[in-house]
Formats: structure tokens, C-alpha cells, sequence
């Protein structure tokens, strides 16, 4: 005769056998088991992602000058730095914050590196062609994550227009915007730098 156990639960005795309920709990187990590794997996995953995004916008003039930023992603912390050079630098403080990041911002980051064949190294080199004054921009995105690396250098004018239809620009573009939304949890009014205008 088969063991069968008996439980009371809200007024009602119900009944099964023994290994039946052994069998759903082993099941259980196993799936509570199979989750907790998926999710640790995926948290360790984002731990591993490194990445820095540094932006130079300037002028090439006899006045000339220059606004760097620097973005740096570590395990759970965003840096952001921010100097200035050149004529009337003295008038403005270096700025640097930090501010959290969490799995889910970088599990967005990473899909979006991989989605977009981010890791590559490629540089895309078209400064200004204007005589006298001009503004330019350069970008340098860095990104690693368990063996896989991305660097990728762009530097242009700031009035050419044409650049913004390059895949490249627009998709280390969009990952900086991704950076972005992080600072404006907290600091709304910091904005990306306006590259090409």
C-alpha cells in the first residue's frame, strides 16, 4: 500500500501520494534553481562591462577652446567629468559627479553594443575643412566585456550634416544617450554635448 500524505489547509483535508508530492517539490526546486542561475549569470555578466565615452567639442580660432567630457561606466558607478581649455578656461570649474547604475541600465547598454556591431575598432576621421574659424568635435568610445572590445574614434565638423548619416556615429551616439538618461535621474539639466549642429 502506497504512503499517501494528508494536509489541512482552510478547513478542507487534501490527499496525495507521498512520492507524487516529492516529485512536484524536486521540480520546484529545480526550476527556483535554474532561475536564480539565470539572474545571477546576467548580473555577472553587466558587472563585467567596462566602458568610457570621451567627447571634445572646440574652436579652432585665434581665441581657441575646447569642452571636454569624459563618461566612465565600473561595475555599478557612472563617472562624469567635465574641463574646460583655452581662452577664458579660468571662468569655469571642473565638474565631476557620480551617479548608480544598475543591471538594468547596463544589460541595455550591452544589448545595444551587440545589436548595433559596436564591437569593432574603427575610426572615422573628416575635420573641418573651413579656413580661418571652425568648430569641430571628437569622440572616443572604449568598451570591453569578457573578452570582446570596442574602440571607435570620430572626429569631424560640427556643421557637417552628412556625418550624421553615418550607422557608426549614429549608433555610438546612441549609446552615449543611454549614459545620458542615467545623469538625468538625477541631474536632468546636464545634457549631451551638441556634436554636430
Amino acid at each position: 500500500m502506497k504512503s499517501r500524505l494528508f494536509i489541512y489547509l482552510s478547513g478542507h483535508i487534501f490527499t496525495a501520494p507521498v512520492s507524487q508530492l516529492v516529485m512536484k517539490a524536486k521540480i520546484s526546486l529545480i526550476v527556483s534553481i535554474a532561475i536564480f542561475m539565470a539572474t545571477a549569470v546576467k548580473a555577472t555578466t553587466a558587472d563585467d562591462l567596462n566602458l568610457s565615452v570621451t567627447i571634445i567639442t572646440g574652436e579652432h580660432s585665434r581665441d581657441s577652446s575646447s569642452i571636454t567630457t569624459s563618461l566612465t561606466l565600473s561595475t555599478d558607478t557612472l563617472l562624469y567629468e567635465q574641463s574646460y581649455h583655452g581662452t577664458h578656461s579660468g571662468r569655469h570649474e571642473p565638474v565631476k559627479k557620480q551617479y548608480r547604475l544598475t543591471n538594468a541600465d547596463k544589460t541595455e547598454l550591452i544589448a545595444l553594443l551587440n545589436e548595433k556591431g559596436l564591437w569593432v575598432t574603427k575610426t572615422i576621421s573628416k575635420p573641418p575643412q573651413e579656413k580661418g574659424t571652425s568648430f569641430y568635435f571628437e569622440l572616443e568610445m572604449r568598451a570591453n566585456l569578457k573578452g570582446k572590445q570596442s574602440l571607435i574614434s570620430i572626429e569631424g565638423s560640427r556643421s557637417n550634416s552628412h556625418l550624421q548619416e553615418d550607422a557608426t556615429y549614429r549608433s555610438v551616439v546612441s549609446v552615449i544617450d543611454v549614459i545620458y538618461r542615467v545623469i538625468a535621474r538625477k541631474d536632468p539639466d546636464i545634457t549631451r554635448p551638441e556634436l554636430i549642429r
